[in-house]
């Protein structure tokens, strides 16, 4: 969000300590989304509970092999308003915080701007329904899904762990 046309916030690489939120979040705007909806995601407590033990490994190994950047606090940098995780041009996630996305929509537009930068401009492919990107009226039409994109990349490491 911006303030007296300065920054209260400033982009940074992630760090161990937002593993945590970056997943959680992940997997909420993942349930959240058309296909998540589709697979269970807001079914009963039981059926979430599934639906984020099988989807959290895929989540993990995206953002493990990916670039995660966040949008944190000037002043907190453990106070997270966006983040982003892309694999060159596949990008995986962008969320911004909700309450953020409401309350200031063009500070919300900026903090993706800052995130994807020029990928906004050029075709691209993602892995997983960018609802904050749709919702804040951001989603380029010369983006697409990369459905391949899990499979080519980690389907021998999650077929390993589907097994175990």
């Amino acid at each position: 969000m911006t303030e007296s046309n300065e920054r209260t916030w400033t982009k940074r690489a992630a760090l161990p300590m937002d593993e945590d939120f970056v997943v959680s979040t992940f997997l909420i705007s993942y349930n959240r989304s058309r296909e998540g909806y589709a697979r269970g995601g807001q079914g009963t407590k039981a059926e979430q509970d599934a639906f984020w033990t099988l989807h959290r490994p895929t989540i993990e190994l995206l953002l493990e092999d990916g670039h995660v950047e966040v949008i944190s606090d000037v002043e907190d940098p453990r106070i997270i308003y966006a983040w982003a995780a892309t694999t060159g041009d596949v990008v995986h996630a962008c969320i911004v915080k909700r309450t953020y996305e409401r309350i200031d929509p063009e500070g919300a537009r900026e903090m993706v701007v800052e995130l994807l930068g020029d990928r906004l401009q050029r075709a691209c492919g993602y892995t997983h329904e960018l609802v904050n990107l749709r919702l804040l009226g951001m989603l380029p039409r010369e983006w697409f899904p990369a459905a391949s994109f899990l499979a080519q990349r980690f389907g021998a490491q999650l077929a390993r762990k589907a097994a175990a």
